[in-house]
């Protein structure tokens, strides 16, 4: 979710930064958010801002670990690493039942950070890396981000991880994807 909260930023604030990296993002919102947010506007109705959903739950992730079944847990999504599924899935600041206003909160900020009028306000000299792995289920319209970029002009770089998922700095292959990061911030402010 931070990504989401970085793109709008970009827009916002770009002109304060040295460069902007993105990981496990994406671009222009699924169709279906008009109805994900009528939903959600429902669930804060039905059960209170501080309620908690399962049916918003399993509507903004219930898809992600479908690709992975069968799956050892509910968070094989995240990563390949299963000793790192375990730390976030012990972690009680990770994977903590978001509420219903929460749920309103993000799916009303993401139409507005895909759009072209935000995009333009994302200053043309600022870089960006975005990089996440190919079987990212919340990254599967990453190269609409990457595209979307490129057409407002930004230089953006980009890197995909064959097999990777979600946290690409928690992957199996975390040695590659820090490096490939590491070598990305030496040539921008190095």
């Amino acid at each position: 979710m931070g990504s989401f909260m970085g793109q709008q930023f970009i827009a916002e604030h770009g002109d304060a930064l040295a460069g902007a990296i993105f990981s496990g993002s994406n671009g222009a919102p699924a169709a279906i958010l008009p109805l994900g947010r009528l939903v959600a506007r429902f669930e804060r109705w039905r059960l209170g801002p501080r309620g908690h959903s399962a049916i918003l739950v399993q509507m903004i992730f219930g898809e992600y670990n479908k690709p992975f079944r069968p799956a050892r847990t509910d968070f094989d999504w995240l990563s390949r690493d299963p000793a790192e599924v375990d730390k976030y899935i012990a972690d009680p600041l990770c994977g903590f039942p978001f509420t219903t206003q929460l749920a309103i909160d993000l799916l009303d900020a993401l139409g507005p950070i895909a759009q072209d009028a935000t995009i333009a306000r994302v200053p043309k000299a600022l870089p960006l890396y975005i990089f996440s792995g190919a079987r990212d289920p919340v990254g599967a319209n990453l190269q609409g981000l990457i595209d979307a970029y490129r057409r407002a002009g930004l230089e953006t770089a980009a890197k995909i991880y064959p097999d990777a998922r979600h946290e690409t700095l928690n992957e199996i292959n975390r040695d590659d994807v820090t490096a490939d990061l590491i070598a990305w911030l030496n040539k921008v402010v190095g």
